[in-house]
């Protein structure tokens, strides 16, 4: 924890505070915006690596105004935002503003770092959303605080540190047929994520490891059964 200890002495300073009120603010206008003309963000405002690497640096950060669980539905939708408002806000005051930071824009700085490599290696150009890197804050709420309990589908109690075990395991089987775009996003999430928790706490990092390999163990044990 030596290296986050400096940067977080060196760098606090900068943090930006309540950093989730501006991600709601941020969604709200993206969701406006597709509301309106979803094209707009596609064309000035996501992460395309190609206009990127020609000068459009403003995509770094334009590309966040993406709304989480965006749907027709806008009511899932703002739904979405609010949980993710929530989660951020719990996070921020058990973490600190320079913690929530410090995972956050390592999020977008793996995904900038991961996308330009992708574009690189496959020659495709790569248009990236933030949406794992908004699903990543749902495991660090689960890492943070494992044993609170969600309503999955709104009827069934389920732990958070299963909901994320599950959406990780997920996300591993996805991974293969995925889209190089989808590919670049959960790879940049999980590096992210990984990272961000050995740095901060190794402890999270080796018990969530370990509930990862007993879930893994029981699968296995319940596909040979069958």
């Amino acid at each position: 924890m030596n290296i986050y200890n400096n940067l977080e002495r060196k760098f606090g300073k900068y943090a930006i505070p309540n950093m989730n009120k501006y991600l709601v603010i941020i969604f709200g206008i993206g969701l406006i915006i597709f509301m309106v003309n979803p094209m707009f963000y596609i064309n000035y405002f996501s992460l395309d690596i190609k206009r990127l690497l020609s000068g459009q640096i403003w995509r770094i950060f334009t590309f966040l105004l993406y709304p989480p669980a965006y749907s027709n539905f806008l009511l899932f939708t703002l739904l979405a935002i609010y949980i993710y408002y929530s989660l951020s806000k719990s996070l921020i005051y058990v973490w600190n503003d320079f913690k929530f930071n410090f995972f956050f824009f390592g999020g977008i700085l793996w995904l900038v770092v991961i996308g330009i490599l992708f574009y690189f290696i496959f020659g495709h150009n790569l248009i990236l959303t933030p949406t794992y890197l908004i699903f990543s804050i749902f495991i660090a709420f689960s890492l943070t605080f494992p044993d609170t309990t969600f309503l999955f589908m709104f009827i069934f109690p389920i732990k958070a540190r299963y909901l994320a075990i599950f959406e990780i395991v997920f996300y591993i089987f996805m991974f293969p047929s995925s889209s190089l775009n989808d590919k670049a996003a959960i790879l940049a999430s999980f590096i992210n994520l990984f990272l961000f928790i050995y740095l901060t706490d190794r402890t999270s990092f080796i018990i969530f490891k370990n509930d990862i390999g007993r879930s893994f163990q029981k699968l296995k044990d319940w596909l040979t059964t069958k």
